[in-house]
């Protein structure tokens, strides 16, 4: 039933013709290394509150959302154990939930001074 078919396209070169050939010349540069970019004072101190700062945000950001995580799994505890449950212990699940916020939000100050207070800051006088 099956029969071999011929057919009329011609076979695949792997040779280009020399017309589309192209040539790539590399040349090398003389004369001395590119000179590394150093940032100045103003903007490396610059740099590093900016990196405490994004610290102290992500921070914050932990113990908002660690708070969170507390109140939902407390308030659901509360609502399996008794009646109107997560009502009656809002007060309890709420203050829990901010002493473990508190907790990590606390540090944030820390990571903004410890990257402001790197280095040499004088005081003129």
């Amino acid at each position: 039933m099956s029969e071999d078919k011929e057919t009329d396209a011609a076979p695949i070169s792997t040779t280009v013709p020399a017309q589309h050939r192209r040539v790539i010349v590399l040349e090398r540069k003389s004369g001395k290394k590119k000179k590394r970019k150093y940032s100045s004072d103003a903007a490396r101190r610059v740099d590093r509150i900016h990196r405490g700062s994004a610290d102290a945000v992500v921070r914050i950001a932990d113990g908002l959302s660690e708070g969170a995580h507390t109140y939902r799994k407390k308030s659901k505890k509360s609502a399996r154990k008794k009646r109107d449950g997560r009502v009656r212990d809002a007060l309890v699940n709420w203050t829990a939930a901010f002493a473990d916020a508190g907790a990590t939000i606390s540090k944030a100050p820390n990571d903004f001074a410890k990257q402001a207070n790197r280095g040499r800051w004088r005081v003129l006088s």
